[in-house]
């Protein structure tokens, strides 16, 4: 039943470099002058992801072409792949461009890339030391490098290659969101606050240091600095689902459920990947402030068939079949989560309470005593549901 504070949210990725920067000096070759329409579609124009990949592939199957050119035609499907969000088939192609061009800068750069999405941080991290080695000076590599460490919980080396990027780039409004991420990590939140605000003074348009500002802010018991940094997120980036997400967890915590939910409600179509944890936050504010149990309970129910096995949302069930009457449902399915976790004493208590309403009372008054032995307070918040023995 507790809503429990996700940690500061994995910045996104976003692609560094323009794909242009692989090519546009390098289509001197005799296969490349003039452009066939599928070298002009792999390479510059095509109106689609999908038209690229098509004439890209096309390419790869011929015979002839020098190995530079190749490993563009590679790298630029790659790229396109990179796009699609399929970053297995990115990772392959840059991989196969690196066999034929072992020491380009660019394309190492990006497959770095293509690994951090993708949260394989050892292999971007090796793509980066190798790339650092080639060229210490190349732009982003030591902002990449430390997110590759940050993914790693290598946080002081993420922290040193944040601090040597801002050296070359005081401005980077990246580098500085990751120092505040690793200051808030070690519990430095007013480093953190000010790592977060240097970086929106150097990008306003930042949603990722909006949304972690905002964060640090809620951990200071700073209400309505969190509540504005939040709609500042959502406002540079609609798309932030989790940011009006955990608005709408302060708004709960305000007591103004109608604005709570509405902001789930919005969370839900921007950011469908956390949608059991979503439901079931709609599910436990609908339940405990009478919103319509049938409603809370559709919510549970959706919750539970993404995560059939979640603890915490079985339990938020437990409770509104508690105040649906179904006791004999409260009581079968409590057995089954003692047996996970038996000393659960919210769990004892609702038991209690089903048991005493069919019959068994001196069961029920046991359970009862036993969850208030472990956890006194329950009695006086099942009060305010309505719900005693």
């Amino acid at each position: 039943m507790s809503k429990a504070k996700a940690g500061l949210c994995v910045r996104r990725v976003a692609l560094a470099l323009a794909i242009a920067m692989l090519f546009h000096a390098r289509t001197g070759t005799a296969q490349a002058a003039p452009f066939s329409d599928d070298r002009w579609l792999c390479m510059v124009a095509a109106d689609t992801l999908e038209a690229k990949i098509a004439a890209c592939s096309r390419l790869t199957s011929k015979e002839g072409l020098a190995s530079s050119f190749r490993a563009m035609v590679h790298a630029n499907r790659a790229y396109a792949f990179s796009l699609k969000e399929d970053m297995e088939a990115a990772v392959r192609d840059y991989s196969f461009a690196l066999v034929l061009e072992p020491k380009n800068r660019i394309v190492l750069f990006l497959r770095g890339e293509a690994h951090l999405i993708a949260g394989n941080f050892r292999a971007a991290l090796a793509d980066y030391d190798r790339l650092l080695a080639l060229d210490p000076a190349f732009p982003f590599a030591r902002y990449n490098r430390g997110r590759a460490n940050e993914g790693l919980g290598n946080k002081l080396d993420a922290l040193d290659d944040y601090q040597l990027a801002l050296r070359r780039m005081p401005e980077d409004a990246g580098a500085h969101v990751g120092i505040g991420v690793i200051e808030y990590s070690y519990g430095s939140y007013g480093e953190a606050l000010t790592a977060f605000t240097t970086a929106l003074r150097h990008d306003p348009k930042s949603a990722d240091a909006a949304y972690n500002r905002a964060v640090t802010h809620e951990r200071m018991n700073n209400v309505p600095a969190a509540m504005a940094d939040y709609t500042l997120a959502l406002t540079i980036d609609p798309e932030r689902g989790e940011a009006a997400f955990w608005r709408g967890m302060l708004h709960e915590g305000e007591g103004d459920h109608v604005a709570a939910l509405a902001d789930i409600t919005y969370a839900l179509l921007h950011n469908p990947k956390e949608e059991a944890e979503y439901r079931n936050a709609s599910c436990w504010i609908r339940a405990s402030n009478s919103l319509g149990l049938e409603s809370a309970l559709s919510e549970c129910e959706q919750a539970l068939a993404i995560q059939p096995d979640n603890f915490n949302f079985r339990a938020n069930r437990v409770f509104i079949w508690l105040r649906m009457g179904r006791f004999e449902a409260v009581r079968n399915e409590a057995d089954a989560l003692l047996k996970i976790s038996p000393d659960a004493a919210e769990i004892i208590y609702m038991r209690g309470l089903a048991r005493v309403r069919l019959g068994d009372v001196a069961g029920g008054d046991q359970d009862v005593d036993d969850a208030l032995w472990r956890a006194p307070s329950l009695e006086a918040r099942y009060r305010e549901y309505g719900l005693t023995r």
